[in-house]
């Protein structure tokens, strides 16, 4: 019984972060756009969401007649909308049609690649400065460090100042780590405005995630 009772508080929740989108005026819609490029798998994973006003807003179930298009195939969904393909795809083309019939079209954007430097190394309980393989943080851009050990536990660090190299791995970093393998990758974020939007506007954010590297800290 108390199972059941959680469950439908937790759809009651959910349900009540979401509104049709035919049931606000169509330039309140905000879209958001991903495209990540992940060298570990290979793929280009796209997403699109809508929310209302603003990026913080209650997130859209498209109805009325709303559509969403990758690279000119319409994408079935309800308030998420994701694909996958095979490859770096780019540039990446999404259409929005609103319910009042209206057409955003967008690109992604180039992203520069980034990768492990193979000759760093990691000492534990020091501050470690962490360069990489790529050009230096590019402008809207940022980077950022993942760790994963073989339990669950995870850390990450970024850093998005103009022309940084590296990024300074704070000495506490790798406390969960110790006399152990871990993985880590890399993953280079850059945002940047639509090129066609509606009043309220949106955001289109482009990643390259690097291959996973395994490494053994004492």
């Amino acid at each position: 019984m108390k199972r059941i009772l959680f469950f439908t508080l937790l759809i009651v929740l959910i349900s009540a972060c979401r509104k049709d989108s035919s049931e606000i005026d169509q330039n309140r819609i905000f879209q958001q756009y991903t495209v990540l490029y992940n060298n570990q798998t290979g793929n280009t994973e796209v997403s699109a969401t809508f929310r209302e006003d603003n990026a913080s807003g209650k997130i859209l179930r498209l109805t009325g007649g709303a559509k969403v298009y990758f690279n000119e195939q319409q994408i079935i969904g309800k308030s998420n909308f994701s694909q996958t393909y095979s490859g770096f795809i780019s540039p990446v083309k999404i259409e929005f049609v609103d319910s009042d019939g209206k057409k955003y079209t967008n690109y992604s954007f180039d992203i520069d690649y980034v990768d492990v430097n193979p000759l760093e190394n990691f000492i534990s309980g020091t501050n470690n400065y962490f360069s990489w393989v790529g050009s230096t943080v590019g402008e809207n851009e940022s980077i950022t460090f993942y760790a994963r050990n073989s339990e669950g536990k995870s850390n990450d660090q970024s850093v998005s100042q103009q022309g940084s190299s590296a990024i300074n791995l704070n000495s506490t970093f790798f406390n969960d780590f110790q006399n152990q393998f871990f993985t880590y990758w890399l993953k280079r974020k850059r945002t940047s405005y639509l090129g066609e939007f509606a009043i309220v506007g949106g955001h289109f954010s482009v990643y390259y995630r690097s291959k996973d590297y395994v490494e053994e800290l004492f």
